[in-house]
């Protein structure tokens, strides 16, 4: 289950690698950027390495672990649908 878990976590953090590089060329452009550009996928980024850190220390309990691994989950995948909507 942690490898799985471990996975996860790695795979999604890599799909935040996009929208910070897009910002970054952007940014490189001129263009105009706002915040939440790279705020919101850098949040994500070290979110995800905090939780990858918690998983191989294995100090939290399971059930916790697996809530905020699901919160990290829903906000990462809420800001892949309020991007591609709009």
């Amino acid at each position: 289950m942690a490898r799985w878990i471990a996975l996860t976590l790695f795979l999604l953090s890599l799909t935040m690698l996009i929208p910070l590089g897009l910002a970054v060329v952007r940014l490189i452009g001129g263009a105009d950027l706002p915040p939440d550009d790279w705020r919101v996928p850098l949040l994500i980024l070290t979110t995800g390495a905090t939780l990858l850190w918690l998983l191989s220390r294995k100090q939290l309990p399971l059930l916790l672990y697996l809530t905020a691994f699901g919160l990290w989950v829903v906000a990462a995948g809420y800001f892949w649908i309020s991007r591609s909507a709009g």
